[in-house]
């Protein structure tokens, strides 16, 4: 798993979830400055790190992960005729529902 790659996609699910990393900090116990060299990719996080900041983000530790098989078999497409349609944004939130649905059935919860 390439470090820069785990930072990024830590970044990106902090600010989709609108938290700053003094947020996360206040939330999980690490530090600021820790967070920031984590998300540049400057240090690899420890799982129960990883671990903390998906609970704190609200996502599956899988999420943050560079094997994801529910993200990788997304695909959206917006219609053509609606001008509101962000094909993005659909396939940010159905990945999200669907990645905690993988989460729950792997754990046994749900039916």
């Amino acid at each position: 798993m390439a470090t820069a790659d785990l930072g990024r996609r830590i970044a990106v699910r902090r600010a989709e979830a609108g938290r700053s990393q003094r947020d996360l900090e206040a939330e999980t116990g690490i530090s600021q400055s820790t967070l920031a060299r984590i998300e540049s990719g400057l240090r690899t996080p420890r799982m129960d790190e990883i671990i903390s900041i998906a609970w704190a983000l609200g996502c599956p530790a899988e999420a943050l992960l560079a094997e994801n098989p529910v993200r990788d078999r997304v695909l959206v497409a917006s219609r053509a005729n609606l001008p509101t349609a962000d094909a993005a944004e659909v396939k940010r939130k159905l990945t999200q529902f669907l990645e905690m649905d993988a989460y729950l059935a792997s754990h046994g919860i749900g039916a």
